[in-house]
């Protein structure tokens, strides 16, 4: 499937599937490099949020998503066409019951760390715990 497809239908394409490739780089093909290729990582939580582990490429918006998710391990090069077809290799062969633990532990962090429920209360505890001011976020 390619193109714009509705909500639901990609819902239901990620929660059906055993794992999401969420491949991106910074490196164009002649070598030239785009400083935000993505901004944070979206979609990698959203798979999550849907009961699929994500294999993604190592940028740095990525990085810091999967490393929060303690999905670390589960990052390739970008571009590395040889690495990805080894961490899913690697993927394929692990025990169902720790790729059920794994995706349980992200979505405890994703929980955790990235819903918007407490997101300024979280935000204004850590950048200005002595700050008195009434808020509105």
């Amino acid at each position: 499937m390619h193109g714009f497809q509705p909500e639901e239908t990609r819902q239901n394409l990620v929660a059906a599937a055993d794992v999401l490739i969420a491949s991106s780089c910074h490196r164009l093909y002649n070598d030239k490099r785009i400083e935000q290729a993505e901004l944070f990582g979206l979609v990698l939580l959203e798979a999550v949020a849907s009961g699929t582990l994500v294999v993604a490429s190592d940028i740095p918006s990525f990085r810091e998503v999967m490393t929060t998710l303690e999905l670390s391990d589960f990052l390739y090069e970008e571009r590395n066409a040889q690495q990805l077809r080894q961490l899913l290799e690697w993927m394929e062969r692990m025990p169902s019951g720790e790729r059920s633990e794994r995706l349980t532990n992200a979505q405890q962090r994703l929980r955790e760390h990235y819903l918007w429920d407490d997101y300024w209360s979280r935000i204004f505890a850590h950048a200005a715990p002595s700050v008195k001011l009434r808020l509105v976020a």
